[in-house]
């Protein structure tokens, strides 16, 4: 980037796996962008939360060779931050602890659909860490699913992730070696003795097996396609309770958001799979074409368009 005089704004969008963050100029053209590590709102709280953003920020500025007093605005996507009393709480920290003004704070599930349909009615499918629905129908929001690992998120990283550990100490209870349990252990170095150790005290990312899970099902492994299949139709059932309960009486736009069904594989071909079996063409599928970190930078402009600068010393 790297020149002082030239106004942007950044969008961040803070994941239960990555923090993306991006830097567009106001014709909304990206100049700069980096994934870094993320904390979760949900298990890490407000202020570390903020902290762990903060820290990105700086090492994206830093390594971008960015002014940041050129910054005119900064949007950000946090998943777990549903309501809107926690978006407040997030931004006075920002505002209070960092110094940050112009800051917008919407949720992950926010920032996915702005970046597919800006204000425009469309629903947004998201499998990554956790699972949900998000949408606008005649100007009205809705939100199905997005309960969280621990109650909900079926179809996600983390149920598909779970499935897959399910199945490989079923596999030591019965004292077998499956090609399944197999590659999973040398891909994540897990065994009988150290299983437990690492999902209950090294903090093991049970989301991480999830790609692995459809790589195998790609090859056609019956263990992981049984588990893939699962999971499409837990996400083709949030569309089902969409439509049964909102009763749409015209065609919707659908968009897939999240890293395991936003390119083509065989989670996302069997889930369109299943959508046009059950619902025939009452769903358009769009394809996204800007990360939700687009959506938070343009979410920025939007808001922070006519203001100087974000920084408050």
């Amino acid at each position: 980037m790297g020149k002082d005089n030239q106004d942007f704004y950044i969008g961040i969008d803070n994941g239960g796996t990555k923090c993306e963050i991006l830097a567009i100029n106001p014709k909304e053209k990206i100049i700069s962008q980096s994934i870094y590590p993320s904390i979760h709102l949900s298990k890490a709280g407000f202020a570390e939360t903020c902290e762990n953003i903060f820290r990105n920020i700086g090492i994206f500025i830093a390594e971008k060779n960015i002014n940041f007093l050129n910054c005119k605005g900064i949007g950000i996507g946090i998943a777990g931050a549903r309501n809107q009393r926690d978006k407040e709480t997030i931004r006075k920290i920002f505002l209070k602890d960092f110094n940050l003004n112009k800051v917008i704070i919407e949720s992950d599930t926010a920032i996915s659909l702005y970046s597919v349909f800006g204000n425009n009615d469309g629903l947004i499918l998201i499998s990554g860490t956790g699972s949900v629905l998000y949408g606008k129908y005649k100007s009205e929001i809705y939100r199905i699913g997005g309960w969280g690992w621990k109650i909900g998120d079926e179809g996600s990283g983390y149920y598909i992730g779970k499935k897959g550990i399910e199945e490989i100490v079923n596999d030591y209870d019965w004292n077998k070696s499956t090609e399944f349990t197999q590659h999973l252990e040398n891909k994540f170095t897990i065994d009988k003795e150290n299983i437990l150790r690492k999902i209950y005290n090294e903090n093991f990312k049970i989301q991480w097996l999830a790609k692995e899970i459809i790589q195998l099902a790609q090859k056609k492994n019956v263990t992981a396609l049984k588990i893939i299949g699962e999971a499409a139709v837990n996400l083709t059932t949030l569309l089902d309770k969409f439509v049964k309960t909102v009763k749409p009486d015209k065609r919707i736009h659908l968009a897939f958001g999240g890293s395991l069904i936003d390119n083509k594989n065989i989670l996302s071909e069997k889930l369109i799979s299943n959508i046009k079996k059950k619902f025939g063409n009452k769903f358009i599928i769009k394809k996204s074409e800007d990360t939700p970190a687009f959506g938070a930078a343009k979410l920025a402009v939007v808001e922070f368009g006519k203001n100087k600068k974000v920084y408050e010393k």
